[in-house]
């Protein structure tokens, strides 16, 4: 899973690859991160399957879902 992530208070992103396609694989890389990061994110880009948006909606309520349509999902 690659998460392409962005906060509005810094001109950075931050690509990461996760292992695995579960809802808690991603929960857990995102819950490694440091908090302050994580407040600060205003809206991240995500494949849109169930379990993306599951960590999307635990960790990241405040930030705005952005489908990413650009990638191939064969």
């Amino acid at each position: 899973m690659v998460h392409p992530l962005s906060s509005m208070w810094e001109a950075t992103s931050r690509f990461d690859i996760v292992a695995g396609r579960t809802a808690n694989s991603a929960e857990a890389w995102f819950r490694s991160q440091p908090a302050e990061w994580l407040e600060g994110i205003r809206w991240a880009v995500l494949d849109m399957s169930g379990p993306y948006r599951k960590a999307y909606d635990r960790v990241l309520p405040h930030a705005l879902q952005v489908a990413d349509h650009s990638a191939s999902h064969a």
